[in-house]
């Protein structure tokens, strides 16, 4: 389903994150944690950003409790990805998920900037071209996730971080 184009499966997003709005907390997390996870490997990174959008806003009290426009909902992970990491509840998978959220954006990066992943890294599929729309603002977005989200990440990474040239 993640590995699918947003356009095509929006309302599906929209349903199963409805479906999800009563779960038990640790359940969302682990859906939460499995659409990062996802966004590393998949063709298709802004599905899974967004449906982690979706999910992250639904759960958060910062969200907005109704999303049409999707520019807008990943516009709000800045915001909505940190006030969830930083609750008690989060304490046990924070800093693997910022760290999958970092490998994320990583590869987004290099993608968008065209320099190719470093050698020691590898993505299952390459992201497909038609993402290359909305890949410079998904970086940024991204980007500034991780900022919001430094101190769950080892120092190498946040140097890394701090070396990204976003516009």
């Amino acid at each position: 389903m993640l590995n699918s184009k947003s356009k095509d499966i929006w309302n599906l997003l929209v349903e199963v994150v409805a479906a999800l709005q009563y779960a038990d907390g640790s359940f969302k997390r682990q859906w939460l944690v499995d659409a990062v996870e996802i966004s590393c490997v998949s063709s298709y990174p802004s599905t899974a950003l967004l449906f982690l959008g979706l999910l992250s806003g639904s759960c958060c009290k910062y969200g907005s409790l109704l999303t049409l426009d999707q520019l807008s909902l990943l516009s709000d992970l800045p915001v909505t990805l940190p006030s969830l990491v930083t609750e008690p509840s989060w304490e046990v998978v924070a800093e693997s998920f910022v760290s999958s959220l970092w490998t994320s954006t990583e590869r987004i990066y290099y993608w968008v900037t065209e320099k190719g992943l470093p050698d020691n890294t590898s993505s299952a599929q390459p992201i497909d071209g038609s993402e290359k729309d909305i890949a410079s603002f998904l970086l940024h977005v991204m980007y500034h996730t991780c900022i919001c989200l430094k101190e769950y990440l080892p120092l190498e990474k946040q140097l890394k971080l701090a070396n990204m040239l976003v516009t």
